[in-house]
């Protein structure tokens, strides 16, 4: 299994959770600018509660965006 295939789920979008799905966009825009085969953000899952932490991360990054932890884990 590459990294473009891998899918990673975060599941609260706290401090942490926002560090964590943060750090995964920049190693994926890296790997994007290099032309690197590695992490999409389209394969980066986020399930909250808050609904306004998750805003930018759809529209600005194309990172799935749930509300409910058991639709990120389907």
């Amino acid at each position: 299994m590459s990294l473009s295939d891998l899918k990673i789920g975060v599941i609260g979008c706290g401090a942490m959770g926002r560090l964590i799905t943060n750090t995964l966009i920049v190693l994926s825009k890296c790997n994007h600018e290099s032309n690197a085969e590695g992490l999409k953000t389209s394969n980066v899952a986020v399930s909250t509660r808050q609904t306004e932490h998750l805003s930018d991360y759809q529209q600005k990054y194309g990172v799935q965006v749930y509300y409910n932890n058991e639709q990120l884990m389907e």
